[in-house]
């Protein structure tokens, strides 16, 4: 392989494991099933995610308009949680 030579070995990252309440666990799969819609703004970065597809998956899903509310709430929260981490790694 040419270049190979040039390739740095980097330490294998450790997965990082989190905890959820159990009333929780369906908004978290809904956020894993659709964080990769990143919109960015140029240089600016990330700003969220595209919720056009969240909200059609979650008025095929949610059973009445206060799941779906809830679902949207507890998602965004995933959202903006993960942007906030991005800025992080970033700055």
């Amino acid at each position: 392989m040419a270049g190979a030579h040039n390739l740095v070995q980097q330490e294998p990252v450790a997965p990082r494991s989190i905890c959820l309440f159990i009333d929780n666990i369906r908004s978290y799969e809904i956020f894993r099933r659709f964080r990769s819609q990143i919109v960015s703004v140029g240089m600016g970065g990330i700003v969220g995610l595209n919720y056009v597809p969240v909200h059609h998956y979650l008025d095929k899903t949610a059973k009445d308009d206060d799941e779906w509310e809830d679902l949207f709430s507890d998602f965004q929260a995933c959202e903006a949680a993960m942007v906030e981490a991005i800025q992080k790694i970033r700055d």
